[in-house]
């Protein structure tokens, strides 16, 4: 049965933005060996904080603007178009400049909480700029994704890549400048890279900005902004009690947040270009009666992809990190399958948004995303205080379920959309036992690791069928989906 346009519109669009995603991304692993041979434990747990709080702050700067466009974009005029992407770009610009504005009077006491000394405490200051520049960068990537020109938003993720990589990696190795370096490596690029991209913005949309058209996007997207918080929040929550934790060490929150990226690959290589794809899409095609079944579809294809992402990263998780990391970084690496699964879970949000945003209720998504950082706080709080670095990694997996959970609710309530939860159900049976079986033979024969993982996985794809979690139509919908992500990514490298 042949697939559905619109699940195959972002199939493709998602493969390819997977190619912008990996390379955006690529450069933070790929600096892995540098990081780990060049700089100190310690000098790694700093910069694992100052990349938290850039990560904070580059999630809060957009203030749900880039939503706010998509939401709006398609029922405006061409005229009306480039007012509101001018008005959206200057009025949350001025913003941004605003709020890190007032972040830089207090940099001295920020960085010497985060572990900075006097020497290089303005290595906050730093952050601080590049986040600045990385909003303009985010915002002509985000027009991009409206206008579905998804090759545009690889080549500047690629040249973003490349920047970093080479810029961070001459001023590490070859100037031996440590932390510096990894700081001063993203400025060099983002600051060429800002620069074009304002450029661009102002030649292809120039208008003259309107505060009207700029609050109609920041009404609907202000209350996004607690809903994109959630994620730095959860990700800064851990490190803050960590560091407040006597008994962990900077060197600890060092091999932690290494730990911690690998089990973040499943939202690098699916979750993110899936978002990328899926949310411009989901506001064209709305929340009526006839769409639920893309909705629905999109979601459980999701599921069964996202789930053997799950597996491969949880059986080979110490393999990857030997690979890439000294012997020293094995030390946690047994909370990469729960921040692994933490972040498989919180890929189902994005479809779970669907009912509160297409009907502009994002107020009722925001109660929910307050409610899950305070819990959240609570949970880091409680669990580190017990049990170190374990407890964060636990912490992390409550909370993004949290947050699922709430969001669901909220969106339910004003759109009910019946996602055939026993469809789930028996994909989730499958993955419990896939993963609980090769986690009990792996503890027991220790020494046949590798070939209990394999099987464990190609078990998976088994039990879908026999189950018949998976039939043939989805089994069509997924095979044209990785044959497009194939066929796009051959061709874009």
């Amino acid at each position: 049965m042949a697939i559905r346009a619109p699940i195959a519109g972002v199939g493709k669009q998602a493969a390819i933005y997977g190619v912008g995603n990996i390379f955006t991304k690529l450069a933070a692993f790929l600096l892995i060996p540098i990081y780990t041979r060049y700089m100190s434990m310690t000098e790694v747990g700093i910069l694992a904080l100052l990349e938290m709080v850039e990560m904070f702050l580059i999630t809060l700067i957009p203030f749900g603007m880039f939503n706010a466009l998509w939401r709006h974009l398609p029922k405006a005029d061409e005229s009306d178009r480039k007012t509101i992407v001018i008005s959206g770009y200057v009025g949350t610009f001025i913003l941004n400049l605003i709020v890190l504005g007032c972040l830089a009077f207090f940099y001295e006491s920020s960085g010497k909480f985060l572990g900075l000394t006097s020497s290089n405490v303005h290595l906050y200051l730093i952050v601080l700029l590049n986040i600045v520049l990385a909003f303009s960068i985010r915002f002509l990537l985000a027009l991009l994704q409206y206008e579905g020109k998804a090759v545009s938003y690889v080549i500047v993720s690629i040249m973003q890549f490349l920047g970093v990589l080479a810029a961070t990696i001459f001023l590490v190795v070859q100037k031996d400048l440590g932390l510096a370096g990894a700081v001063w490596g993203k400025t060099i690029t983002y600051s060429i890279l800002a620069l074009s991209c304002t450029l661009i913005v102002f030649w292809k949309y120039a208008a003259i900005p309107s505060f009207k058209a700029f609050n109609t996007l920041f009404k609907f997207g202000a209350p996004l902004i607690v809903l994109a918080l959630v994620p730095p929040v959860l990700k800064l929550a851990d490190r803050f009690f960590l560091n407040l934790n006597y008994h962990v060490t900077l060197e600890d929150i060092g091999i932690y947040s290494i730990a911690y990226k690998f089990g973040m690959i499943i939202n690098m290589f699916l979750i993110m270009p899936l978002q990328k794809s899926w949310l411009p899409m989901m506001y064209k095609i709305g929340v009526e009666k006839e769409s639920h079944t893309y909705h629905r579809d999109l979601l459980f294809y999701y599921g069964v992809v996202g789930g053997a992402f799950f597996l491969a990263i949880s059986f080979f998780h110490r393999e990857m990190i030997q690979i890439v990391a000294t012997e020293g970084y094995l030390k946690f690496a047994f909370v990469v399958p729960l921040i692994a699964l933490a972040y498989y879970l919180n890929g189902f949000r994005q479809f779970f948004i669907a009912g509160a945003a297409l009907q502009d209720k994002t107020p009722r998504l925001a109660a929910a995303s307050a409610v899950t950082i305070g819990l959240s706080l609570l949970l880091n709080f409680v669990l580190i205080s017990q049990y170190g670095v374990s407890g964060a990694a636990w912490a992390s997996l409550g909370s993004h379920a949290i947050l699922v959970l709430l969001i669901y609710v909220a969106s339910q309530r004003v759109a009910r959309i019946n996602w055939y939860w026993w469809r789930l159900m028996k994909l989730a049976i499958v993955l419990a036992v896939s993963f609980g079986v090769v986690t009990y033979l792996n503890s027991e024969f220790a020494n046949q690791a590798l070939l209990w993982s394999f099987s464990g996985f190609v078990g998976y794809i088994i039990l879908l069928i026999l189950t018949g979690a998976v039939g043939k139509r989805e089994l069509s919908g997924i095979k044209y989906l990785f044959r497009r992500e194939n066929n796009e990514k051959t061709e874009l490298l």
